[in-house]
């Protein structure tokens, strides 16, 4: 990555909001599943292993930033902790089963995240 690229992508990540940082890693942790699923189909396990480790720390991050007083957070984190457990039996045994189910579970909550950012009253850009 070139310094100006990584520059860019740290003033980026500096100036927003908290959901646009979340949504953020949420791209990022879609785009790692995805890359993760083609490359376990292609034979690349190197690559698959790389995606599912880089998807489980965001994971671990979600969930350890995880707002406790809110009501709904001890099902966030165990829907959480459940796809980061599925996250580790796909990179053990290869099943795209589990990754299509983690995947799946991941998506909708990337897109209420969506929906509840575009809803927020705290501005989208500082």
């Amino acid at each position: 990555m070139s310094y100006d690229r990584r520059r860019i992508m740290i003033e980026q990540v500096s100036t927003a909001t908290p959901a646009e940082r979340l949504l953020m890693l949420y791209d990022r942790l879609m785009l790692d599943l995805e890359t993760a699923a083609e490359a376990k189909r292609a034979g690349q396990h190197e690559t698959a292993n790389e995606c599912l480790i880089s998807a489980q720390g965001i994971l671990v991050t979600f969930s350890t930033t995880l707002d406790h007083s809110w009501d709904g957070a001890a099902r966030l984190d165990a829907l959480y902790r459940f796809c980061w457990e599925g996250l580790i039996e796909v990179n053990m045994t290869g099943n795209l089963d589990t990754l299509d189910i983690v995947a799946g579970i991941l998506g909708q909550l990337n897109e209420a995240f969506r929906v509840a950012a575009m809803d927020s009253p705290v501005p989208a850009t500082a």
